[in-house]
C-alpha cells in the first residue's frame, strides 16, 4: 500500500474508531478496515478507557500476588485465587484480564492504577475465570508467574451478554481496535516481555519516589531541630 493511501486509510480508520465509540453500527469498510493488519492497532495497555466501558464491572483481584505461593506452600487459610470475587452468576460475556500496580485495597482498584494485557469471551465466565485461578488455563503458567514474580494481582472485568455470539462479536470489535499483549488472535506473537518491562519501570519509579519522599521528610525534620532556638 503506498503512503499516501495508508495515510487515507488511517485517518477512515479513526473515524472509524470514532463512530465506534459513540455507539454507531460500523460500515462493511470500517469492518474491513478495523481489521486490518496493515494500519496498525493500538496498544490496549497504553489507553486507559475504551468504548465498551460502560458495559464492564469494576475491575476485582481474580489471584494475588502472592495467592499462589502462599497456597502451594501449605500456609494456613491461603487460597489459590479469590473465590468471593468471582462473578455470582453463571452467564456469558466477555472479559479482560489486567495487573493491578498498585496496593490498593481489594475493593478500591482504581481503573487507573490497571494494565489490560488480554480479552476473551466465554459462554460461563465464572467457570473461566475458575481455570484460571487454578492454573492459568490456555494461557499458561508462565505467563501469571512471570507477574507474580513482580508481588503484584491479576485482576479482571467482565461485561454480561445475553449470548456467547454476542460476547464473541463484542471480543472481535476490540481486538480489531486494540492489540492485547496477551492475545495470540490477530497478533505474530505475545508480548509479554513488554509488560514486565513496564512493570519493573513502574515499581522503580515508585521506589524511586518513596525514596526522594522520605529523604525530603528527613532534611526538613533535620532543619526544624537545627533551627529551634534551645529551651
Amino acid at each position: 500500500m503506498s503512503s499516501l493511501k495508508m495515510m487515507g486509510a488511517y485517518v477512515v480508520k479513526k473515524g472509524c474508531r470514532k463512530w465506534y465509540g459513540q455507539g454507531c453500527m460500523l460500515s462493511f469498510t470500517c469492518k474491513r478496515l478495523l481489521s486490518s493488519s496493515s494500519i496498525p492497532r493500538i496498544n490496549r495497555e497504553d489507553i486507559k478507557s475504551i468504548s465498551y466501558d460502560s458495559s464492564f464491572s469494576p475491575w476485582k483481584i481474580l489471584i494475588g500476588g502472592r495467592d499462589w505461593r502462599e497456597h502451594s506452600s501449605g500456609k494456613e487459610g491461603a487460597e489459590r485465587y479469590r473465590t468471593q470475587n468471582l462473578p455470582t452468576h453463571t452467564t456469558p460475556g466477555a472479559y479482560e484480564l489486567g495487573i493491578a500496580t498498585s496496593a490498593a485495597p481489594a475493593r478500591n482498584l482504581e481503573a487507573a492504577s490497571v494494565i489490560p494485557v488480554y480479552l476473551g469471551h466465554a459462554g460461563d465466565v465464572r467457570a473461566r475465570l475458575q481455570r484460571y485461578g487454578r492454573s492459568g488455563a490456555h494461557l499458561g503458567h508462565h505467563l501469571f508467574s512471570g507477574v507474580f514474580s513482580t508481588d503484584l494481582p491479576i485482576v479482571y472485568r467482565w461485561a454480561r451478554m445475553e449470548s456467547k455470539e454476542r460476547a464473541e462479536r463484542m471480543e472481535d470489535e476490540l481486538l480489531g481496535l486494540y492489540d492485547y499483549a496477551w492475545n495470540k488472535r490477530n497478533n505474530a506473537h505475545r508480548r509479554p516481555h513488554h509488560i514486565l518491562s513496564m512493570l519493573t519501570h513502574k515499581q522503580s519509579q515508585f521506589h524511586f519516589s518513596t525514596f526522594l519522599l522520605l529523604y525530603l521528610k528527613t532534611i526538613k525534620c533535620s532543619m526544624l531541630t537545627f533551627c529551634t532556638p534551645p529551651k
